[in-house]
């Protein structure tokens, strides 16, 4: 966890040896041309805000000084 400058508790999680670079964005929009629907999520409203399915969340389980956690949206 971090500390946060009032003093409350922030989960943070490095899961850079999980990762692998997102595609560049021109490879994304030639892989979604000629798709009928298209889907914007904000990024400032919805963050941390889409569910995860029921049966994920083991995958996201992390442990901390308190326990075992996990998200039940996505991170």
């Amino acid at each position: 966890p971090v500390i946060k400058t009032n003093g409350d508790l922030r989960t943070a999680i490095d899961y850079r040896s999980k990762m692998h670079a997102p595609p560049q964005t021109d490879v994304i929009l030639d892989r979604t041309a000629g798709y009928g629907m298209f889907s914007f999520m904000d990024g400032y409203s919805g963050y941390n805000q889409s569910q995860i399915a029921p049966e994920e969340p083991i995958h996201t389980t992390f442990i901390t000084p308190l326990g075992l956690s996990c998200f039940n949206v996505m991170p």
